[in-house]
């Protein structure tokens, strides 16, 4: 069955990284892709005129004729929450967007809500050149016993390993300790004396959860 892929493009029309990724992956797995660009409800409609024709130039020069392509030019305010709720009542495979930063290390704030968000997979381009061999990360949450997250992580650690064999990519998994945030904030507990204590289990537990999957990444580690 064709897979659905979902395109965000930059509201500026400038960048086309999540364009190009898409049209690779749309031909390796003929999937169908739809393109969206969100702009403001504010924009004037020549302003919309001239962003819809600048977009219809993107697409014709990052995809082969060969992909199916639909493109919409959606107004709205929050371009999260449009996504959430189109992915729900749709069947959207994959979500590609290209990845923004803040003013700190961290993603801007609309990352976050659609990697908070979304049900289907979520790929964020970067602009950084990946080094010479390229890493993907599943991240597990390997403590919890609850078997609803031991199918989410099997799903995880699965797509991740696809990805891996199908790109020639390394495959990493991670599983992040959680801490008692309460009694580190009142420093009855020190992080790293806790990641110390606590390491080897981590690790017993992340080595556990990967063996349902009968699935070796090139690197595990706790953190």
């Amino acid at each position: 069955m064709n897979k659905n892929i979902l395109v965000i493009t930059d509201q500026d029309n400038v960048f086309t990284l999540a364009l190009e990724k898409a049209n690779t992956i749309a031909k390796e797995f003929r999937s169908k892709v739809e393109v969206i660009s969100f702009i403001d409800s504010t924009s004037a409609e020549v302003e919309i005129s001239q962003h819809e024709e600048k977009l219809h130039q993107h697409v014709k020069n990052c995809f082969d004729e060969s992909v199916g392509i639909t493109i919409q030019i959606i107004v709205t305010p929050d371009f999260t929450d449009w996504t959430q709720k189109h992915c729900e009542q749709n069947q959207v495979d994959l979500v590609i967007k290209t990845g923004h930063r803040s003013e700190s290390i961290f993603y801007a704030p609309s990352d976050w809500k659609l990697i908070r968000k979304l049900d289907c997979p979520l790929m964020i381009i970067s602009d950084q050149k990946w080094r010479a061999k390229p890493t993907i990360l599943a991240a597990l949450d390997a403590g919890n016993t609850n078997e609803l997250q031991k199918h989410i992580d099997m799903d995880v650690i699965h797509q991740a390993n696809h990805w891996a064999l199908v790109k020639d990519w390394q495959l990493h998994t991670i599983y992040a300790m959680p801490l008692p945030t309460a009694k580190v904030e009142l420093g009855v507990v020190e992080v790293e004396q806790f990641e110390r204590q606590n390491h080897d289990k981590a690790v017993e537990l992340l080595e556990q959860r990967l063996a349902l999957s009968n699935i070796t990444p090139v690197e595990k580690k706790v953190a």
